[in-house]
């Protein structure tokens, strides 16, 4: 015998549940991750989203979405749209979260943005914006606040991360090797 359960997937209960998924995540990895009480100022992250058509996956991007809104000022998110589906998403939970108007930048693309591309939005931010450009599956915490100590008028930061695992539990420090 077979149980079957019929689900009803909408954007609000996808949106609903990204929240519940980034929330979980952040009390799970609470003596890790830094969660942001409030967007630090003049701060910006760039990155690139598609309608992605595996909803896993999809709902993994947005979840990073809605941990970097609590990070940064405004998000840029330069946008390959073929569905409508991501920006759907997004909006509900701009809509649910309250988050304001000018927060989340939708820029359309036509194709996958090449890394130059995103540096090339950081001009049209105003002036002094501290600037992240990263994938899109990449969660910042609180802790990014530390780089305003940095003289970034002539240094150019580069961060590593933690990889958290597949049950959302553990993270541990990506470390980059340079051969020796």
């Amino acid at each position: 015998s077979c149980a079957c359960h019929l689900l009803t997937i909408s954007v609000s209960n996808l949106a609903f549940e990204i929240i519940a998924k980034i929330e979980q995540i952040q009390t799970n990895l609470s003596g890790v991750f830094e969660v942001s009480n409030t967007f630090i100022p003049k701060t910006a992250m760039i990155t690139s989203l598609f309608d992605e058509g595996n909803l896993l996956r999809l709902v993994e991007y947005i979840a990073c979405v809605v941990a970097n809104i609590q990070v940064f000022e405004r998000i840029a998110i330069c946008y390959e749209s073929s569905s409508g589906l991501l920006s759907a998403i997004v909006n509900e939970i701009a809509e649910i979260l309250n988050i304001a108007p000018g927060h989340i930048l939708f820029l359309p693309h036509r194709k996958r943005p090449i890394f130059e591309e995103l540096f090339s939005v950081g001009k049209l931010l105003p002036e002094g914006t501290v600037v992240a450009v990263a994938n899109a599956d990449i969660a910042f915490d609180a802790s990014f606040a530390k780089i305003s100590a940095l003289d970034l008028t002539t240094t150019i930061a580069v961060l590593s991360r933690k990889d958290i695992s597949k049950d959302g539990k553990r993270a541990h420090l990506i470390r980059l090797s340079n051969g020796y």
